[in-house]
């Protein structure tokens, strides 16, 4: 990470690093937020959409650390969701 990278660039790259973390559910928190990343490239409201992905995936990380439970199909519809009342 350095000084030029925008905070949009390094939400993307922390949520890349989560989607490798060895642990399955912050793995599969990661993968999530990577798919959903992939689906804003033409979005006008990119910069907002990609911030309000990586606090969700940092949050569901967090519980991940925990040992809580994360439904993660919720999660992805709830982003989702945001991500329609953007366009």
């Amino acid at each position: 990470m350095t000084s030029s990278m925008t905070m949009t660039q390094i939400y993307e790259d922390n949520i890349k690093s989560y989607a490798q973390d060895p642990n399955p559910q912050v793995a599969a928190v990661g993968a999530m937020g990577q798919t959903l990343l992939w689906g804003l490239w033409s979005k006008t409201s990119r910069d907002s959409l990609v911030s309000s992905i990586y606090w969700k995936v940092k949050s569901l990380v967090s519980y991940a650390g925990y040992g809580w439970s994360i439904d993660i199909d919720k999660a992805r519809k709830e982003l989702e969701e945001e991500i329609e009342r953007a366009n």
